[in-house]
């Protein structure tokens, strides 16, 4: 019974620590929204004033890097041949893309992933809306 309320309990701490770092990671991606380009002394006061530890608090931060820097590589866009995209689809779509982000990189990368699916893509999504706004 006793290795089993041990194990019980090891179970349990793995979990909790799992939750608080899950927490942490989302307040640091908060603070890097708000704060994009932090210094060195910003991110340490950051991590002392949320009672994080600053090296795992920098290693969530690389990998952040590291995930977008892997986004910005995978992609419907990497799945098919490199395709030429017509240049007036691709402006409207990085255009359009810049609702979901300030990065011209990922606006162009989600709009290059739709362009992948259809071609026309964005002209068909301005019919579309147009089309919704009538319905009004």
């Amino acid at each position: 019974m006793q290795a089993y309320d041990l194990g019980y309990n090891l179970g349990k701490k793995a979990a909790e620590e799992e939750e608080q770092a899950y927490a942490n990671k989302e307040d640091l991606i908060n603070y890097l929204n708000e704060n994009p380009y932090p210094n060195d002394e910003e991110f340490h006061r950051f991590c002392e004033q949320q009672n994080f530890d600053e090296h795992q608090a920098e290693g969530v931060a690389y990998q952040l890097a590291s995930d977008m820097a892997k986004f910005l590589r995978q992609g419907l866009k990497n799945e098919r041949q490199q395709q030429a995209f017509d240049k007036d689809q691709l402006e409207q779509g990085t255009e359009v893309e810049y609702e979901h982000t300030d990065d011209p990189a990922i606006a162009k990368r989600i709009a290059q992933d739709h362009l992948t699916e259809h071609p026309q893509y964005y002209t068909a999504l301005e019919a579309m809306e147009k089309m919704l706004e009538e319905m009004k």
